[in-house]
């Protein structure tokens, strides 16, 4: 707070480098203290800094990032502070990076023995895989006003909320039939299922990549299509029996 009201008080002189440097620093400071108040609140009565987090734990400090960049997106647009904008970018870059290292690999819930919730549908899935779907458009659309830009980024911008969207629908059909924990062994309807669901996915993202004429839609709905197909042939064939090997193929 005091570097903030010290950038203030500099910036009615001259607004220059070492308004910026005082502004991204006392963000920073914000940041890893909402960081471990948050960590704080789920283990307070522990050393927070060894604590393992659960997966409901991650995912709202996950969160937790994504809001304070779409924050400091808004004020550093709003008041034309390049110092907010360059923190906006961090701290999203920051929480894609817990998303697709804690999420989708070392502790997905699909290997690694974490409740998601028992509610179907309204779970803590949501967390990680489909409200951040909303911040990166968001952030996206921010980006736009931004005088630099980054366009290997912009592009993998557009390539992780696809990701993450079939991991949501994915892991969703998963709990429906697992419950709580999704590490159990899956049955022949739950396969058939998966089938079901990513078939309906390459479907809507037709149907939008039509109606926002956004090409890149259209080429992931080709790759789903693909996917369930070869789904359907590689292990639907040899997996299921009996009518789910035939509405398999039907589909």
């Amino acid at each position: 707070l005091l570097f903030l009201l010290a950038s203030w008080l500099f910036r009615k002189r001259q607004d220059g480098k070492l308004c910026h440097v005082l502004e991204a620093s006392a963000l920073a400071l914000l940041g890893i203290m909402s960081y471990y108040l948050t960590r704080q609140a789920f283990h307070p009565d522990a050393d927070t800094i060894y604590m393992q987090a659960s997966f409901v734990e991650r995912g709202i400090i996950t969160n937790m990032f994504f809001l304070f960049a779409l924050g400091c997106f808004w004020v550093g647009r709003r008041y034309a502070r390049p110092a907010f904008s360059a923190v906006a970018v961090v701290m999203t870059g920051m929480a894609l990076l817990r998303v697709l290292y804690f999420d989708l690999l070392r502790y997905n819930p699909l290997f690694h023995h974490d409740s998601v919730g028992s509610a179907p549908l309204f779970n803590a899935l949501w967390l990680p895989y489909a409200l951040p779907l909303f911040y990166l458009w968001q952030a996206r659309r921010e980006v736009q006003y931004l005088s630099w830009h980054f366009p290997r980024a912009e592009r993998f911008a557009l390539a992780v909320p696809l990701l993450l969207l079939f991991t949501f629908i994915t892991l969703q059909t998963r709990q429906l039939f697992q419950g709580e924990y999704l590490t159990g062994s899956a049955t022949d309807t739950e396969l058939y299922a998966y089938s079901a669901a990513w078939l309906l996915l390459g479907i809507g993202l037709l149907i939008g990549g039509f109606r926002l004429d956004d090409r890149h839609l259209r080429y992931a709905s080709l790759g789903m299509m693909l996917l369930v197909i070869g789904k359907v042939f590689l292990w639907d064939a040899s997996e299921l029996s009996g009518l789910y090997r035939v509405f398999s193929f039907l589909g």
